[in-house]
């Protein structure tokens, strides 16, 4: 008789089983770890969905299928997976619908192809939430999708906006790109688009990639208003619940346990 973690890994989905809309990875990767948290995937405790950002909003990332090159570059301005925990023997495993790795990858393999050292402009940090948190407290408008003529930058999912079950907040998604940490100074989060910083640096480096037509306000960029007040007292009462907000040596050290620093490449 098969074990119940060996059955719930018999049921886990693949790449076509899985929600997808191209240019709404937080929607994908909220999708997934609810269908892996369905299907027993790994302990509660033990699935988490991934921001993968920095102040600039430029960060590369290798072997992605929406990139032209042969190595799959594409400078994000941020992008979400999941990672699966390491648990009953398993490693630890990165779950991203929009590489070119397998699906899942284990998280060493992935990290050394998708997440090779780049130079400190294009530093990459994670916020890191349980999957759990996440769908009680993710709430997203789509409205960084459109442009400033009102039209999508990205066709949208058919399915409803993300409302918090938590509190209905309607969209905390700059919440959770928001990772600035002491000592970032001002240019800490600085709101500049992806669609900007991609285009300027796309074509010495990679494909310029942007998951909005306009900038996703970062918390530090509302000011002193009342809409900086508003996200303060957003954020505080979701507390802990927004995660954690890594450097990547952390980040990997978190899963993975310490690994050598390698050369930047990028």
């Amino acid at each position: 008789m098969l074990s119940a973690e060996r059955q719930a890994q018999q049921r886990l989905p693949s790449r076509g089983d899985c929600t997808y809309t191209a240019c709404y990875c937080e929607e994908n990767a909220l999708l997934l770890a609810r269908r892996l948290r369905a299907a027993g995937a790994a302990p509660a405790a033990g699935l988490w969905v991934v921001f993968v950002t920095n102040p600039r909003r430029q960060v590369p990332l290798w072997c992605q299928r929406a990139s032209s090159r042969p190595d799959g570059l594409v400078v994000w301005d941020y992008h979400v997976l999941v990672v699966e925990g390491p648990h009953g023997g398993l490693r630890a495993r990165a779950w991203d619908l929009d590489t070119a790795l397998p699906f899942p990858c284990p998280l060493d393999d992935y990290a050394a192809a998708a997440l090779p050292p780049v130079r400190q402009r294009y530093a990459r940090r994670y916020r890191v939430v349980p999957a759990e948190h996440l769908e009680r407290h993710f709430a997203s408008d789509r409205s960084h999708m459109r442009r400033p003529d009102g039209s999508w930058a990205a066709p949208p999912p058919l399915y409803p906006c993300f409302v918090a079950a938590s509190d209905g907040c309607t969209n905390r998604l700059a919440e959770y790109l928001h990772v600035g940490l002491p000592g970032d100074g001002d240019c800490s989060d600085d709101g500049g688009s992806g669609a900007e910083s991609t285009s300027s640096e796309g074509g010495g480096g990679g494909d310029g990639g942007d998951k909005g037509g306009g900038s996703v306000p970062p918390l530090s960029s509302l000011g002193n208003g009342p809409a900086a007040a508003a996200a303060a007292a957003a954020a505080a009462a979701v507390g802990a619940d927004l995660g954690r907000v890594l450097e990547e040596e952390e980040f990997l050290a978190f899963f993975l346990g310490g690994s050598s620093p390698s050369p930047p490449i990028l």
